[in-house]
């Protein structure tokens, strides 16, 4: 249906790229010192209550990318016989990484109303468009496959193959960023 958050990369199923295997484990060290990207956003969001300061958790990180890694396995295997599902899991698995960059950075959004939009947004001041902004679209599709109703449609085949490979890039990108992104102090 949306190829909005399409990837290059190849999500068939047994295909399995940047397997947790091949990944080293985020280390234990934190820096500190704040990314320059996106400082100014995250600033006013701390003042404005959406975002607040947690301490900040390699490990957290890492077994949120564990987990996020779990998803992208479930959705793979999801992926022919149940694409809703496939895709439902996918959005988990990007939801998670995100989560785990900023627990990294010692942030948290705050639950409530706008929480997962508010996680994507914060990425992509961060750290741009070409791959976070498809969050945004998986976002507004996991809605309709998770909520459905009959004026909007749920995903379809082609939105689970896609929607995967964006988490999968996602969650890619995100395991290295753990390692360069420091504790946020503002």
């Amino acid at each position: 249906m949306s190829d909005t958050f399409h990837s290059e990369s190849d999500p068939r199923p047994g295909h399995r790229q940047n397997s947790p295997a091949a990944r080293p484990e985020p280390s234990a060290s934190l820096p500190v010192g704040s990314w320059p990207v996106g400082r100014e956003e995250l600033n006013a969001l701390l003042r404005a209550g959406r975002l607040r300061r947690v301490q900040a958790d390699r490990s957290e990180a890492a077994r949120e990318l564990r987990m996020a890694e779990e998803h992208l396995d479930s959705a793979q295997e999801q992926l022919t016989t149940r694409p809703r599902v496939a895709f439902l899991a996918a959005y988990d698995a990007a939801r998670l990484a995100l989560s785990a960059l900023l627990v990294n950075q010692g942030l948290r959004v705050e639950s409530g109303e706008g929480g997962h939009q508010l996680l994507g947004d914060v990425a992509v001041a961060q750290l741009g468009r070409s791959t976070y902004g498809r969050f945004d679209a998986m976002r507004r599709m996991r809605n309709a496959s998770a909520y459905p109703n009959p004026d909007r449609e749920v995903a379809d085949d082609a939105d689970a193959v896609s929607g995967l490979a964006a988490a999968q890039a996602i969650v890619a990108d995100v395991y290295g960023k753990v390692e360069v992104m420091h504790v946020f102090t503002g």
